[in-house]
């Protein structure tokens, strides 16, 4: 069996085990919804200059929490049949200045679809592999928290473009993960935390100080 083939079957059973939304069973997804509110968070600087991640792959750079429970904000690393490669969750971009991250008003609903492999990557009639959809679903209005993810400065594999407070940070050397589970949150040593409300409609920006 090759390298790939067998990551595949590694993810295959990962995803296999994994249970849906309680909103979905596996293999009847609802309908998207079209998020209609922006909420626009302005973080401001702290005077420490700590590093604010601002991207992220396959991980987020800020998570929203309703009641403790946190919404997943995107689809995770997806593998059946056959991965592609390993992937790495890893902070990507970042800045030590003013900047805005927005979100959408929409968490995720995840539900999985039996596929069949048969002549993918050499699989044997009969083997399946569950594929895990991502739908999006309006949040609700109400009490959230917003957590977002610091360094107290740029990590090593972050270099300065030419906004000396803007950095592009290499995935090299972060450790592979086959895959991860939804609502992934980019790696960091700090977090701060902001309370919002979401309105019934329209959009909210929320001022955010970092230390």
């Amino acid at each position: 069996m090759n390298k790939l083939v067998a990551l595949g079957l590694v993810a295959s059973l990962l995803f296999a085990c994994s249970s849906s939304s309680p909103d979905a069973a596996p293999g009847a997804c609802p309908v998207a919804q079209t998020s209609t509110q922006t909420v626009t968070f302005h973080l401001k600087a702290g005077a420490s200059g700590s590093f604010l991640v601002t991207q992220g792959s396959y991980c987020e750079p800020f998570s929203i929490a309703q009641g403790g429970t946190k919404l997943g904000l995107s689809l995770p690393f997806n593998c059946f049949c056959e991965c592609a490669g390993l992937q790495r969750s890893a902070v990507v971009a970042g800045t030590t200045g003013d900047t805005t991250l927005t979100w959408d008003a929409t968490s995720m609903t995840y539900c999985d679809e039996v596929k069949d492999c048969q002549g993918i990557g050499g699989s044997p009639p009969g083997r399946t592999s569950t594929y895990r959809h991502a739908i999006p679903i309006r949040a609700k209005s109400g009490h959230y928290v917003a957590t977002f993810r610091l360094e107290s400065a740029p990590p090593t594999q972050c270099t300065a473009g030419p906004d000396p407070k803007t950095f592009l940070c290499s995935t090299m050397g972060n450790p592979p993960l086959i895959p991860p589970s939804g609502g992934e949150v980019c790696p960091a040593s700090k977090t701060v935390d902001v309370a919002f409300d979401l309105p019934a409609s329209g959009n909210a920006d929320v001022d955010v100080q970092l230390p």
